[in-house]
């Protein structure tokens, strides 16, 4: 009996409690307690995102909020981002070399933003030319019909000593439909205006009617212009 209770002596004691669990529950040394990590979209991240979404469109309102500014004897209505940039224009033509170091450094990010955007521009202009009039050279190899081709390579206008590019035809789809509807409506234009010229007639003060015949006169400048383009684009194409 007292061996067996000397043995139970030598055993060291663990008490279960705060910071103490239980020893088949404890972090084994060298393995994750969480060896799959946080689950993509947790709350946490989803809460952090949109914060930073909330704080985005804060800051983004606030820049564009329109304000007032007085400008001399004329008060004049500006987002606010455009009158921190006056006024940093005008601090620096005023001679504060802080403000006209940032006004150059603005500059040239600009100037170096929009050099890019416009040799991008230049370079894909060219690659989608030369191809796309390469394939239009056999389209029956390609399975593509002239007519449907938009934009059209002939439409694309590269200047090759400014890097301009200029398009003369529709840029899309939507574009190309958008001209026939608007080629379409010509017969009901030129019906409008007769009829307008009847009414005319009839009642010669009328200014409601003749402002009206000058809109449909405006509008039918328009159609004409628009059916001219359509017309060039229907040249390439005959079988169309």
């Amino acid at each position: 009996m007292t061996r067996r209770t000397e043995g139970l002596e030598k055993e060291p004691t663990y008490e279960v409690g705060y910071g103490r669990p239980p020893k088949e529950r404890r972090f084994v040394k060298g393995r994750s307690g969480n060896p799959s990590g946080r689950p993509r979209g947790s709350k946490r991240n989803q809460g952090v995102d949109g914060f930073e979404e909330h704080m985005k469109g804060l800051m983004v309102g606030e820049y564009y909020r329109p304000i007032t500014v007085r400008e001399g004897d004329k008060v004049v209505r500006m987002s606010a981002a455009q009158a921190a940039l006056r006024s940093l224009a005008i601090s620096a033509a005023k001679g504060n070399l802080r403000a006209q170091r940032e006004v150059v450094s603005h500059l040239r990010w600009v100037e170096s933003e929009r050099r890019a955007t416009k040799m991008k521009i230049f370079e894909n202009a060219m690659e989608y030319k030369a191809e796309m009039s390469e394939k239009l050279r056999n389209p029956e190899r390609w399975g593509i019909s002239e007519a449907d081709v938009v934009p059209h390579p002939d439409d694309i206008l590269i200047n090759f000593f400014t890097g301009e590019v200029s398009m003369k035809g529709p840029v899309t789809t939507e574009q190309r439909d958008a001209q026939d509807q608007v080629v379409a409506m010509r017969p009901q234009v030129e019906e409008d205006i007769q009829k307008l010229h009847r009414r005319i007639a009839k009642k010669p003060d009328d200014l409601m009617l003749k402002a009206t015949l000058r809109e449909r006169f405006d509008f039918l400048t328009k159609v004409l212009f628009v059916e001219s383009l359509v017309r060039k684009r229907a040249a390439k194409s005959p079988s169309r």
